[in-house]
């Protein structure tokens, strides 16, 4: 007579159950505690098992401000740009003009 043997699939699928149940009772056992003891379970689960998840979180969003300032100051440095290339136009458009009307070119401040 052969012998019983739990198929393997089966053992799988109920070793897979056992953790979510654990972390539905678990979370329900903390949903009943006193809110003061609810804050320190998650004071000490941001401190420990979250850490590295903040931590990536706070890099990923410092990351994104320094990308939009860099955005924005090259925004100033193009209109920067723009206005030394029209104002060196407009300088040399006033040499051309003032040779051709014989005027001399006025003193600096």
């Amino acid at each position: 007579m052969p012998s019983f043997e739990l198929d393997r699939d089966e053992s799988r699928a109920r070793r897979g159950l056992i953790v979510p149940l654990t972390f539905v009772l678990l979370s329900a056992s903390l949903l009943v505690l006193p809110t003061a003891a609810q804050e320190r379970v998650s004071a000490v689960v941001r401190s420990s098992v979250l850490a590295p998840f903040l931590w990536i979180q706070e890099s990923l969003h410092q990351a994104g401000v320094l990308s939009q300032s860099l955005g924005d100051l090259q925004a100033q440095l193009d209109s920067a740009q723009a206005a030394l290339h029209s104002r060196s136009t407009l300088e040399e458009e006033n040499r051309r003009l003032r040779a051709l009307l014989g005027l001399r070119q006025r003193s600096s401040p």
